[in-house]
Formats: C-alpha cells, sequence, structure tokens
C-alpha cells in the first residue's frame, strides 16, 4: 500500500474523504508459508470500497459516490500471464475519465457512458514526477508567488501547494481502515520488538 496511498490522495482531495471503508487483504505470493504466531508476511492484494462523505473542499461536489480499489502486486499464476495495469476511473451520469492511477505516464480519455473514448487529452509530464508539488511546498513556506505566466508554465506552477496535514491524516486513517484486519491495528505496537521488523540490521561488530 506504499503506492496505493497517492491514488487514495487524489480521490480525497478532488471529491472528498472516503469513508465506510470494507476491505479484503491477502498475501497471495508463493514464498513460504507463515509460522503459527508469526508475523504476517507483507500483503501483495488489496480489494477496498467505501463511499464519498461530506466535505467542503471537493472540486467535485460527490458525497455518495462509491469508491473501489484494487491493488494487485502478487506473482501471476503457472497457467495465466498476468496484465500490468494502472488505472483510475472516475464514472458519472453522462460518461467517464480514465487515467493513470499512480504515474503521470498515460494521457486522459473521456469516454461517453457506452465507454467509447471521444476525446484524448494530451499534456507533458515534468521530469519528476513529484516536482510540481514538492515546489509548491518549497514556495508556500517561503512566501514564494510567481507572476509571470511563461515561468509559471515552465515550473508547473501550482499556486497554493494542495498538500496539507489534514489530507495526509486521513488518508492514512483510510489505509489504517483497509490493513486493520490484516495487521491488527496500530494497537500492535511493532516499533516495540525490532526482532520482527523486516530488512537488513545494521549491526556494530
Amino acid at each position: 500500500m506504499d503506492m496505493g496511498c497517492h491514488v487514495l490522495d487524489r480521490i480525497d482531495y478532488l471529491f472528498g474523504p472516503v469513508v465506510d471503508v470494507k476491505s479484503e487483504v491477502l498475501r497471495k505470493g508463493g514464498d513460504g508459508e507463515e509460522e503459527e504466531g508469526s508475523d504476517p508476511l507483507v500483503e501483495d492484494y488489496v480489494s477496498m470500497n467505501g463511499r464519498i462523505g461530506q466535505c467542503d473542499w471537493a472540486v467535485i461536489s460527490s458525497e455518495g459516490a462509491i469508491v473501489e480499489c484494487l491493488w494487485d502486486f502478487s506473482p501471476p499464476d503457472k497457467n495465466n500471464e498476468k496484465n500490468d495495469e494502472d488505472e483510475l476511473i472516475i464514472t458519472g451520469t453522462h460518461g467517464s475519465l480514465r487515467m493513470a492511477g499512480m504515474g503521470a505516464g498515460l494521457p486522459i480519455e473521456v469516454l461517453d457512458v457506452d465507454g467509447n473514448v471521444i476525446e484524448t487529452i494530451e499534456f507533458e509530464a515534468p521530469m519528476h514526477a513529484a516536482q510540481p508539488l514538492i515546489q509548491s511546498i518549497v514556495n508556500e513556506l517561503r512566501g514564494v508567488d510567481i507572476d509571470d505566466e511563461e515561468e509559471r508554465q515552465q515550473q508547473h506552477y501550482l499556486g497554493k501547494s494542495p498538500a496539507r496535514a489534514e489530507n495526509a491524516i486521513r488518508t492514512s486513517e483510510v489505509l489504517d481502515a483497509i490493513l486493520n484486519s490484516y495487521y491488527g491495528g496500530r494497537h500492535d505496537e511493532f516499533w516495540t520488538r525490532s526482532e520482527s521488523w523486516p530488512g537488513l540490521y545494521i549491526c556494530d561488530d
């Protein structure tokens, strides 16, 4: 879910908070069986659904809209090849938008109610995907504003940074709700038992 949080951030920013979260979290990869009483292996399959709650910041009024997400990083099985897909589809009453969910490598497609592409919106992705957002945070912290329109476009100027702590907290709470049944929630206090942490140990000789 280290990548899934970015999709949830985008949904929160555009439409509002994700509430009433239900999920299925699995480990489908075959890198060994869990021993009884051991910590769970890292998940590689997450399916969740919820709805958009009430807010006063949404770009599009969407309270009550359904949210469905699937993150599947599990390896393909022996009989079927797996197609890599990265899509965010926003469906309305008169059509839908289809774009990359976790990257900026695809154009935005506008589809009619029958799913036919009626317009493709091309754009030039920044050399560094996170640069515009990071720059907007730095500019706001430094009190910098850019008046020149050409320079605004060159720097992908966003004005006031859209990144707020409240948004990050809401996304973290959604992640907790998604993963709670698998990992057991934050009450587990994993930070108190370093022997169970995954990764490389660097020890003094």
